[in-house]
């Protein structure tokens, strides 16, 4: 859900004639830290945890190449981890592009704010990713597109699924659980790719031992 914009993007959107692409740092550290704060530290596409000092990216759900209109409305504004761009620029050529930086100007099928997420994505022990049987619209290419499926990708959440692959609880133990991946931590901050570790959580611990 999306919160109430920074006072600063308000204040910029003031002057007449102003763009996304002058828009001043003041104003941009503004709207990350908002941003990252209502995501809970979380990029808006792969879901792992992203830190304010880290190189992020204000994402536009509708490119603001297409939609002109839309290039400084907060509600079109995610925030995005780097997508490998710090490990390619070091030298790293291999290593995959995902997230903001594959997606480029291409249109998803539908937002992450979109509350069909937590319904379309199913998520494997070996942390790959595809689309929910019978509700493939749209949602295969937008893995494709984001590039969710890569083996660095894959083997982070592999990673965190691990964590609870080893735990033995009880179904009420479970809950608990499940409401701490759903919980902010008191910095405001989720579980690194925590909507991952749900989905396994609840279906395939949960389903097979109960």
């Amino acid at each position: 859900m999306k919160n109430t914009e920074p006072v600063e993007l308000i204040e910029y959107k003031k002057t007449p004639g102003v763009c996304f692409g002058n828009m001043h740092k003041e104003v941009k550290d503004a709207v990350k830290i908002a941003l990252i704060e209502e995501q809970g530290y979380l990029c808006c596409y792969c879901g792992k945890r992203i830190e304010i000092t880290d190189h992020l990216k204000i994402e536009h759900i509708l490119p603001q190449g297409k939609f002109d209109y839309a290039q400084l409305l907060y509600s079109n504004m995610l925030l995005s981890c780097d997508g490998g761009e710090k490990a390619r620029e070091g030298g790293n050529r291999q290593f995959p592009v995902h997230c903001d930086s594959k997606k480029k100007e291409n249109i998803l099928a539908f937002s992450p704010t979109n509350s069909c997420c937590d319904n379309c994505f199913i998520y494997s022990e070996d942390g790959s990713i595809d689309a929910f049987p019978g509700k493939n619209l749209g949602v295969k290419e937008i893995i494709d597109t984001l590039g969710l499926d890569n083996p660095v990708l894959r083997s982070l959440r592999k990673a965190a699924i691990d964590a609870y692959n080893c735990l033995e609880l009880t179904s009420e133990e479970w809950e608990s659980e499940l409401q701490q991946l759903n919980t902010k931590n008191s910095d405001g901050k989720y579980s690194s790719f925590c909507n991952v570790v749900e989905y396994y959580v609840k279906n395939y611990k949960m389903r097979a031992e109960f």
